[in-house]
């Protein structure tokens, strides 16, 4: 989404009262929200997993992608309605440290239930500093770590 984002804002594209950076900087929002999704989906799926040794709260779980998601998406929307943006100043000021800790909930509990259903058991945090990284490093860490997914997600269904 990145590239098309980079495309959008350079290309002078207008449709109706938006102009191609603002343009871009929705592409950017529908970009966050995708990419949260996946993290969504993919950790309420490795936590339903029956032979996952580590679980987490899947509903403080929804409620961190809740608040990653918005957080990114209100800072990039700040960008397009800086002069008339709706949303209250304190709002702005919730966000940042809910979308923090909204990371690190999400990027904690992630990749440790990843790499406890691989290894058949719980794993501290120091075996997940990798996977961690490679969660965050979008796309080429989602291009990593898909085909093991991919193989928990085969092993599950045979």
């Amino acid at each position: 989404m990145m590239i098309v984002s980079i495309f959008v804002a350079e290309s002078g594209l207008k449709i109706g009262d938006f102009d191609s950076i603002q343009l871009s900087i929705m592409v950017r929002v529908i970009g966050v929200i995708i990419l949260f999704l996946w993290y969504l989906i993919l950790g309420l799926s490795l936590n339903n997993m029956t032979e996952n040794p580590y679980k987490f709260k899947p509903g403080l779980f929804v409620v961190a992608i809740i608040f990653c998601a918005f957080g990114y998406s209100n800072m990039n929307l700040q960008a397009i309605f800086s002069e008339n943006y709706i949303v209250p100043n304190f709002v702005s000021m919730l966000s940042t440290p809910l979308t923090l800790l909204g990371l690190i909930y999400v990027f904690y509990n992630l990749p440790i239930s990843l790499k406890s259903l691989e290894t058949n058991r719980k794993v501290v945090f120091s075996d997940c500093v990798l996977d961690m990284i490679l969660l965050f490093a979008f796309p080429i860490g989602i291009w990593i770590t898909q085909p093991r997914l991919n193989k928990l997600f085969m092993k599950k269904k045979n």
